[in-house]
């Protein structure tokens, strides 16, 4: 688990969420074991959520396209097949800890509609599809305020 990953497990924890960190396989069980799609799977007022969670640490300009395996769009693709809500959570750790959060169907439409293999930035920040969340104290605990992502029914 990365830091954004632990972070996230701490915002879902004190936000009382009804909230499952999904486990990876090591790679001695992968031939045997389903690969997971999404790292979280969260459940609010009726309302399922698959999260992938993204930790960018190399580079801070943009976010490349191919960070997100064909199996995880399919898994998140198929949860909005079902009704449910999917999100990839974006987090940016240079030059300051921010994070976004983008629907699957609106990140496929982006990657299918480029002509570069990543999404700046600045058109990250501009484009109104993505959410931005903060870090917020609650119960004296720094943390991802998702209030405003994870909102259910």
């Amino acid at each position: 688990m990365n830091a954004f990953e632990s972070e996230l497990s701490l915002a879902f924890r004190i936000q009382d969420y009804h909230w499952h960190k999904l486990s990876v396989a090591s790679s001695s069980e992968i031939r045997f074991l389903k690969r997971t799609g999404y790292d979280y799977s969260v459940l609010n007022k009726d309302q399922y959520y698959a999260i992938e969670a993204k930790q960018n640490i190399k580079c801070v300009t943009s976010f490349p396209f191919n960070r997100l395996e064909d199996h995880q769009i399919e898994a998140l693709l198929d949860c909005e097949r079902q009704e449910g809500i999917s999100y990839i959570f974006i987090n940016f750790r240079k030059p300051k800890n921010i994070s976004y959060a983008i629907r699957i169907k609106d990140f496929v439409e982006i990657r299918d509609n480029s002509i570069k293999k990543s999404i700046s930035v600045k058109e990250i920040e501009i484009d109104s599809r993505f959410i931005k969340f903060i870090k917020t104290k609650i119960d004296g605990k720094l943390v991802w305020d998702l209030s405003e992502i994870i909102k259910g029914k």
